[in-house]
């Protein structure tokens, strides 16, 4: 009896872990775009606290509708909604800190009340990817587990992984590359210390969007059951390797690259663009 209670118990934290590393992916996958919205640090410093107060509680109750209608645990009624709309949120401000502060956007010389309204605009965009997730990725996404066949590490398989990753890491860039925020971002990113950090918070938003967040958990299996090149780890840091060389693609055709510049400069660049543009080609991964 006491080993099947803590059977259960095991499974339910399991089931609460695997349920949370799912928001967290769906956060950074729905949410980062915004994060490189300079407007969105500024509204986040100086809109007023009560319109700031109005703009959590709509995220609040966009966050229980979804929660409600399709939530992660798909039980209960409006009680269990909103407390996972809370949670929602709470992820969500997770995310903001972690990614904001990897982008250099929080430091003790601004002020508390900046950081704390930064953090709360960030929050809504964050929370509802979260939330957003369960319902792109109902579990039918990706290849089904009964198609596939377990990896055998191939270079064909290899190739479309990475082709996929390209892709998506060109979609995502796109848009953010011709953007201020981009060198903005970048300089205060220079020190080996903080581009280290930024590097591995993106290594490790792909693992969790690929691997750990159970969207597409075919890809997972075949993965861990193939070859070297297809390794969760391995195939994580040659995505990586991917996305930068997609996003210096990317710098350099809007003209953000100069090569006259200190060849740390251009790279920080790189490393800035490349954090949407991973998260890219991990979404192209997972659908492909």
């Amino acid at each position: 009896m006491g080993t099947a209670k803590a059977a259960e118990h095991d499974g339910s934290w399991r089931t609460e872990l695997n349920d949370l590393t799912k928001a967290f992916a769906g956060a950074f996958l729905f949410g980062i775009p915004l994060l490189f919205t300079m407007e969105m640090w500024w509204i986040g410093e100086h809109l007023h606290r009560g319109r700031l107060s109005a703009f959590l509680a709509l995220g609040l109750l966009v966050n229980a509708a979804l929660a409600y209608f399709s939530g992660f645990r798909r039980e209960g009624g409006m009680r269990e909604a909103l407390a996972e709309a809370v949670e929602a949120l709470a992820i969500g401000a997770v995310a903001a800190v972690a990614m904001l502060f990897a982008l250099g956007q929080l430091s003790t010389s601004g002020s508390l009340e900046g950081m704390l309204g930064m953090i709360a605009v960030q929050v809504v965009p964050l929370s509802l990817g979260a939330s957003v997730a369960n319902l792109v990725f109902s579990g039918n996404s990706g290849r089904s587990l009964e198609e596939d066949t377990p990896g055998d590490g191939s270079a064909q398989e290899l190739l479309d992984d990475m082709l996929a990753t390209f892709a998506g890491a060109v979609f995502f860039g796109f848009a953010i590359a011709p953007t201020e925020e981009i060198p903005m971002i970048a300089v205060g990113l220079q020190s080996p210390g903080a581009l280290a950090a930024a590097i591995a918070l993106t290594l490790l938003v792909s693992y969790l969007i690929v691997f750990a967040s159970g969207f597409d958990p075919s890809h997972r299996a075949s993965r861990e059951a193939g070859g070297y090149f297809q390794h969760p780890l391995s195939e994580t840091v040659a995505a990586y390797v991917v996305a930068m060389f997609a996003s210096g693609l990317l710098l350099a055709s809007f003209g953000q690259l100069d090569f006259a510049d200190p060849p740390m400069w251009n790279l920080t660049k790189v490393v800035v663009l490349a954090i949407p543009a991973t998260v890219g080609g991990a979404a192209g991964r997972v659908v492909v």
